[in-house]
Order: structure tokens, then sequence, then C-alpha cells
């Protein structure tokens, strides 16, 4: 579950629990991600070149908010994270904003199933033993000692693909929220960071917990490689999200 990014720390930009408010040091970690966002916004710098710049930070941000959501245990649904997500489209610029950041919900919570081996759109953190607050460095390290070559490279795939998408989707709800001036150049930087790195996180969890496809007629690839079917099941769950085509992944 640490590589498995579940939305837990959306909802701290969301306001969805006032009393995580009240925890001064993922305040502090919040704060130091909104500067992230306006580095992004106001400047040349990539949004994939920062994410890859201070991935120590945004894993530890992760895990402090897993942490407060463990302290005042709450559930989080689909559905109610798509509720609190609709502000977005209230401007019509965003539309394709929107609909990729649902394209990177959804695609989370499908992760979330295949890992779980769960039908349930939710996660009760309530139901969670003591997190252990290991840093990204120290998680890496474990991965490297314990996992072969090819499930290290794959599990790395997987945890750095979850917080590229996580990055992607607080930056979306802060522009939005606080009203934040990005250019044109930059909002399409920004749509397309979301879905690809919802694409590739997808990915990396099929290969990883692949299941039984729900599509008549599809068989599930070999979890080493990517087929024309596979590619056309992933479409069509993407639904209505507004991307720029599918990609080869790098494994």
């Amino acid at each position: 579950m640490l590589g498995l990014n579940t939305q837990f720390d959306l909802f701290y930009p969301l306001h969805a629990n006032t009393s995580m408010e009240a925890d001064q040091e993922l305040r502090q970690s919040f704060n130091n991600i909104r500067k992230l966002v306006s580095q992004f916004v106001q400047s040349e710098v990539k949004i994939e070149e920062l994410t890859n710049q201070h991935m120590n930070d945004l894993f530890s941000y992760r895990m402090q908010t897993i942490q407060c959501m463990h302290d005042h245990p709450v559930k989080i649904e689909i559905k109610e994270v798509v509720a609190k997500l609709a502000f977005i489209q209230d401007n019509p610029r965003f539309e394709i904003l929107h609909e990729n950041v649902l394209f990177g919900v959804r695609t989370n919570f499908r992760a979330v199933k295949r890992f779980l081996g769960t039908s349930d759109l939710e996660v009760d953190f309530s139901t969670l033993s003591s997190i252990p607050q290991i840093t990204y460095s120290d998680l890496i390290s474990l991965f490297n000692i314990f996992a072969p070559g090819s499930i290290f490279d794959k599990l790395l795939n997987l945890l750095d693909y979850s917080i590229h998408l996580e990055l992607g989707l607080i930056t979306s709800v802060v522009v939005c929220k606080e009203g934040l001036n990005i250019s044109d150049a930059k909002l399409h930087e920004l749509e397309s960071y979301v879905a690809r790195s919802a694409r590739k996180f997808g990915a990396c969890a099929r290969i990883i917990a692949p299941v039984k496809s729900t599509m008549p007629e599809v068989v599930e690839p070999n979890p080493d490689e990517i087929t024309p079917e596979w590619a056309a099941e992933e479409f069509l769950l993407s639904e209505s999200a507004l991307m720029d085509g599918l990609e080869d992944y790098p494994y």
C-alpha cells in the first residue's frame, strides 16, 4: 500500500475533514507543495522535473496525510472525491483538466481494487493498523533488498508514477481552487501530465496485479507486454478523459 496513491492526500487541499487542519506538520508540508505549484505556474520549469526533484518531500507528505487520516478516521469514496472536484469545471477553460483529473481519480481507485482484491470503491482508514513513517529513500532501499531486479523496476515505476499523478492532481486542485493565473501553455502541460501519469500508473498496477478482464472476448495480456487488446480496454475505461493517445510504457 505504501506505493499506492488512493487520493488520501488530495483531501487536505479539498478540506474534506476540518480536523486535519489542526495538524501543523501536515499544514507545513502542504504549504511546501503549494510553493512547488506556484513555481510550476510562474516559471519555465516542467512539472515532471519538479516531481523528480522532490520525490522525498512528496512521499513524506503522503505518509503524514495517511497518519493524520488514521488519527482522524475517515472513509474515502470515489463518488465523494468526484463530487468535491466538480468545482474545477465551473470555469469552461478547465474542462479538459477536469476530465483528466477524473480519469486520474478513477484510475487510482481501480488500482486500489486490484491490490486489495475488493469491489468496494472506498478506503476506510479506521481499519488500518499503525502507519510506519518510512521515507521514500528507505522504501527504495527495501525494494532493492527484497525484490528481484525485474520486480524492483516495476515496484519503482508504480511508486514513482503514483507520486507523479499525486502532484498532478493536487496541482490541478490548487490552481483551480486558488484561482492561480496559469498560462495556456502551462495549462496544456498540466492536462497532459495528469493524463499521462494516470495512464502509466494504471499500466503499472495492471502489470503488478493483473486480474481477469471484465470485458467480453478480451484476453488478459502477458504482464510483461502491452497488447492492442489491453490498450483498447484501457482506452474504454478512461471514458471521456481527453487524452493525446496511448504511449509505449518503458518496462
